[in-house]
């Protein structure tokens, strides 16, 4: 099996050097160009011949089964996953109590993947970093090939949390679980592979959305701050409108249809969506957040909502970064490790996160 895995990849890295050209043509499509933002060739090869190929079929949760779509997902992971860099310790911990495996303290552990570098910078924190796929695709392997690239490239340590997903578990019981992590992590800070004991707050769409939640919450128990935030593509407004009717609504991996399928699996019928327990963005104050690194795609339909959160966190006068990677989707971190620009990309935000790192606001 593992040399399956291996040989598929070598045969799909070997498509993608084809020249740009090239992979449209083999690709059917032309040029797929979307209010003034091009699809980067690589994905949309990736999109419409090369995983298809490879028995990868990343179809839509509006038409697909959840159970098959996770399926889909598991094996594009397993098949990245299968060549992350060198150089990094890889350890799974397990759910359970502050003593599992030495950690100290009373807090639960959330089970998830520490990633650790063998040679880690002492001077950046740990980094708790929540999942994509939308709160519903699968475990934190959907992330893993972002994040080993993140670690390897900055030498700190990433934690990636799993949380249990919907629609079998619904609100709050992901949030829930994503604070239970950030606090082992906060307790178990240095153990986990930070020197200095601080801790920094991350996700990716609804990941994302946990992370501010937990920031927003923080503030109001009167808590210390993480050091910092990442966001990337945050899913922070669930009641927005104007996600069905995004230029980028159909652009692969993920659309604006899977987005309206994880709101409902997540959210269910009950809940008001303008709550700011599940829409941070629309909590009444901003201020006195941790300093901010946004990120978004070019073709992402949750685009709009990163610029929201700029907007916002300008008036609240709280320090921030934003990148837009022009000619990525959507779920470009899915892609570490295949596509050039997916990893361009992930070196160019582990930059700004050094710099936004050093950077004092006042």
């Amino acid at each position: 099996m593992l040399r399956q895995i291996d040989f598929t990849h070598f045969a799909l890295k070997r498509s993608l050097s084809l020249p740009s050209a090239t992979l449209r043509f083999l690709s059917g499509l032309g040029i797929v160009h979307v209010n003034g933002h091009t699809l980067d060739p690589q994905i949309q090869f990736l999109w419409q011949t090369g995983l298809r190929a490879s028995g990868i079929h990343l179809t839509s949760l509006s038409d697909t089964p959840v159970e098959q779509v996770r399926e889909a997902y598991a094996k594009l992971s397993a098949l990245i996953l299968s060549h992350r860099p060198k150089g990094l310790k890889i350890e799974t911990i397990e759910t359970g109590f502050g003593q599992v495996h030495g950690y100290d303290g009373d807090i639960p552990a959330m089970g998830g993947t520490l990633i650790r570098p063998q040679n880690s910078d002492p001077s950046l924190p740990l980094l708790v970093f929540f999942h994509q796929g939308l709160g519903l695709l699968g475990p934190c392997d959907l992330s893993l090939a972002l994040c080993a690239q993140m670690a390897f490239t900055l030498q700190c340590p990433i934690f990636l949390p799993n949380y249990q997903l919907s629609p079998e578990h619904r609100y709050p019981a992901g949030l829930n679980d994503a604070r239970t992590a950030y606090d082992f992590a906060v307790a178990n800070a240095q153990k986990l592979g930070a020197v200095s004991g601080e801790v920094a707050i991350g996700g990716e769409a609804l990941g994302a959305n946990f992370a501010l939640r937990i920031c927003l919450d923080l503030k109001r128990e009167f808590k210390p701050q993480p050091v910092a935030q990442w966001l990337i593509s945050p899913l922070i407004d669930l009641s927005d409108a104007e996600l069905k009717h995004s230029p980028f609504a159909d652009v692969w991996p993920l659309t604006s249809a899977d987005i309206d399928v994880a709101i409902k699996a997540y959210a269910g019928s009950a809940l008001d969506l303008k709550d700011a327990g599940l829409s941070p963005l629309l909590d009444t104050s901003l201020s006195g957040l941790a300093k901010c690194l946004i990120v978004s795609g070019g073709l992402d339909p949750l685009a709009h909502q990163a610029l929201h959160l700029v907007a916002r966190l300008k008036k609240a006068h709280i320090g921030f970064t934003y990148r837009q990677y022009d000619d990525l989707p959507l779920g470009f971190g899915l892609l570490c490790g295949l596509s050039d620009k997916a990893d361009e990309a992930a070196f160019d935000m582990a930059k700004e996160w050094v710099t936004l790192l050093s950077r004092t606001y006042s």
